[in-house]
């Protein structure tokens, strides 16, 4: 970072970030529950200054305001009534000492409203005695007040920080939910096409497919290359001998003009991979491939052995059912 006089100063910090989950927010109004309201702190300590110093360092710095009059104006609007009695709620300076001496007591404001209301020959009601007196005795002016601090450089400059601190953590944590957001929706569906309770509809599946991860045969080995290669006619009676072989272990999907047809299959015990089959009648194509739910962080012979039974249950179908075409 750089300092007051712009250069440049290099310190380590530790960095922490407190997210706090609002149950009632108060600036969300009825058509915002759906509103995810959360609270962030960030804590930024120095590793060199660690303990407090004897002695006070002396530093430059200038007096700025603390609480501006726009502050204390929202607090006063927070804390108002919904519903005042008799008016917006206005919070009085307390009366000085001096001041009340000269206020009478309530039994003594009360007796001279008591008077006044014995002299008013006319019927007409008047204003009360006391609160004559008390607008002319308690009739100070009212005043917005900015308190004032003493800030160094170096304070200022921290600010400037943990600001730009801050505007990460604001990033950190928007792209933290984002990710929350897409694992939720892709956890949701997956449960779903597991239980098919509700079943997934075509689109869904579709929308399902964007959130994951597949890998085609031939990526996962080369050798099953010409498996990828096969008419649009080979696929479509895969899919239906899929629905044969595998009954409520498949799930099939069709689009509403009949020309794309997805078929799950998933194998017992390895609930976070199944094998598709899908085949495009207007493009003539078709696809073999391994999705998975989570992404596969490991090295391509790893991804082989960990998913070696999904793979070669597929591949063992897929050759059985090219092995009944030369019949």
């Amino acid at each position: 970072y750089r300092d007051h006089q712009d250069a440049k100063r290099v310190d380590e910090f530790d960095v922490s970030l407190i997210i706090s989950y609002d149950s009632c927010p108060n600036v969300l109004v009825d058509s915002q529950k759906n509103v995810l309201s959360l609270k962030y702190f960030v804590l930024m300590t120095s590793k060199r200054d660690l303990l407090p110093m004897l002695e006070v360092e002396e530093k430059l710095g200038n007096f700025r305001a603390v609480v501006s009059s726009t502050v204390t104006q929202n607090l006063l609007k927070l804390s108002a009534p919904a519903n005042p009695a008799n008016g917006p709620f206005i919070p009085r300076a307390p009366t000085p000492p001096l001041i009340q001496a000269y206020i009478p007591s309530e039994s003594e404001t009360d007796l001279l409203a008591v008077k006044e209301d014995k002299e008013d020959k006319d019927g007409e009601v008047g204003v009360p005695m006391k609160s004559q007196l008390l607008s002319k005795l308690t009739g100070i002016r009212r005043e917005s007040v900015n308190y004032v601090g003493y800030y160094s450089a170096h304070e200022e400059t921290m600010k400037i920080v943990i600001q730009s601190q801050a505007k990460m953590a604001e990033e950190k944590i928007t792209l933290v939910v984002r990710d929350a957001m897409v694992d939720c929706r892709r956890d949701h569906l997956w449960q779903r096409l597991i239980t098919n309770s509700p079943p997934l509809t075509f689109t869904e599946f579709v929308h399902l497919t964007t959130l994951v991860h597949s890998e085609t045969l031939d990526e996962l080995d080369p050798r099953l290359t010409p498996l990828l290669n096969k008419s649009t006619s080979w696929y479509n009676s895969l899919s239906k001998l899929v629905a044969t072989k595998y009954g409520s272990s498949c799930r099939q999907f069709t689009s509403l003009d009949g020309q794309i047809q997805h078929s799950a299959i998933f194998t017992e015990g390895f609930m976070g991979t199944f094998a598709l089959v899908s085949v495009d009648f207007s493009t003539k194509e078709g696809c073999l491939a391994i999705v998975y739910r989570e992404p596969q962080h490991t090295t391509q012979s790893g991804l082989i052995s960990i998913n070696s039974k999904v793979i070669q249950d597929f591949v063992e179908f897929c050759c059985f059912h090219l092995w009944t075409q030369l019949l």
